[in-house]
């Protein structure tokens, strides 16, 4: 099967002077393109961003942390827009950036409804309806009603030829592929872009995402018609008296004990040490799963009806405070913990040498955890 790739113009749309100050990360100096493969599994996606990152971290001397995506099965069982906020809010947890609230269904409507217009008219472009992004969103009441100024509103991409991977595909290239468009990085800055109003919702994030996929006969630049899979990006910024649904509940999470411990949970949201409070759907069920480094071990759960060291599964009807409680790890029992301990193996070490003071010793476990076409809108209302 032969596959294509162009790059479209980038296009954003100033409706204010645009400022000298930086609103996103810094971007890497060179494109890192993901090669051209049919890769299908999480372990392929992992593999892809991690190489990315570490090319960006060779390239700017950053120390960015590698991924670890969710099992095989989790990934399967997330919808297009709850891998693509997963990626994300990764994205920008990762590079000191405050994650989106999440996917809401206004905007999901506004980019699924252009995602297949855009195919059913066999066009692709930021105003193929007559309408740019803005435009579009304000259409939908609810968003026109309630929203703060935000200086982007979309990305898209299409990829030609029946490729795998679609929405990871494309994120992968809106972040480390993106410098050859009129805005360089453009696409990027719009996923990073951290000038979000946090005055409503969950404090510590904001901004909403909706994820739009069409898939089916397209155009390509050779003038045949062949599958694609066009997506759409689109995001805004709900004002301070947006309306959360009232069927959504708070689940927060405290690590207590030493650092080196986190918690995760397997759908998108809870990423604790880093991200520890989400808002989910009346009656969703939540599985909260605990992580160790080698200097501590999980003693188990409590709050929400959890108990014992094994997964902790929620289904939020009310707002919901879990504690995961983490101990030092003491593998030979001589009340060292092993990240102080000069030989964990073995009990009874002989005394601390004269001056050192084992109680008072530093923390080693540290804090709590912690082909294709693309186009880019920057809109201002």
């Amino acid at each position: 099967m032969v596959r294509f790739s162009v790059v479209f113009l980038a296009v954003m749309y100033l409706m204010a002077p645009m400022t000298s100050e930086a609103a996103y990360p810094p971007d890497p100096t060179s494109d890192i393109p993901w090669p051209w493969s049919n890769e299908t599994s999480v372990a392929d996606i992992q593999s892809q961003f991690n190489d990315a990152r570490t090319q960006e971290n060779n390239q700017l001397g950053l120390a960015i942390p590698m991924l670890t995506l969710p099992s095989q099965s989790d990934w399967d069982a997330m919808s297009q827009g709850q891998k693509a906020l997963w990626l994300i809010n990764r994205e920008r947890i990762d590079r000191g950036v405050a994650p989106l609230h999440g996917i809401e269904d206004n905007v999901s409507q506004v980019a699924q409804s252009y995602a297949q217009y855009l195919l059913d008219h066999d066009a692709f472009g930021h105003e193929a309806d007559g309408k740019n992004p803005w435009e579009r969103l304000h259409n939908n009441p609810a968003i026109n009603a309630c929203h703060d100024f935000l200086a982007i509103a979309e990305n898209l991409a299409v990829l030609w030829g029946g490729w795998t991977l679609p929405v990871e595909r494309s994120i992968y290239m809106w972040m480390y592929d993106d410098s050859q468009v009129s805005i360089p990085w453009g696409h990027r800055h719009a996923i990073l872009w951290y000038p979000y109003n946090d005055n409503s919702g969950p404090s510590g994030k904001e901004g909403f995402l909706g994820i739009g996929v069409a898939t089916g006969p397209h155009t390509n630049p050779r003038g045949q018609r062949v599958t694609a899979d066009i997506i759409v990006m689109n995001v805004f910024d709900p004002c301070s008296t947006w309306s959360y649904s009232q069927s959504q509940y708070e689940l927060s999470v405290t690590l207590r004990g030493p650092g080196g411990g986190s918690v995760q949970s397997t759908s998108p949201g809870i990423d604790c040490g880093v991200d520890c409070v989400q808002m989910y759907d009346g009656g969703q069920t939540v599985t909260l799963n605990a992580s160790t480094d080698a200097c501590v071990d999980f003693a188990g759960w409590s709050g929400g009806g959890c108990s014992g060291s094994g997964s902790c599964t929620v289904t939020l009807n009310n707002h919901t405070a879990i504690m995961a409680d983490f101990v030092a790890r003491d593998g030979d029992g001589d009340q060292i913990p092993d990240c102080q301990d000069p030989d964990p193996d073995t009990p009874n070490d002989p005394p601390a040498a004269s001056g050192t003071d084992q109680e008072g010793a530093a923390d080693s476990g540290g804090g709590g955890g912690g082909s294709s076409s693309g186009c880019f809108i920057g809109s201002l209302r």
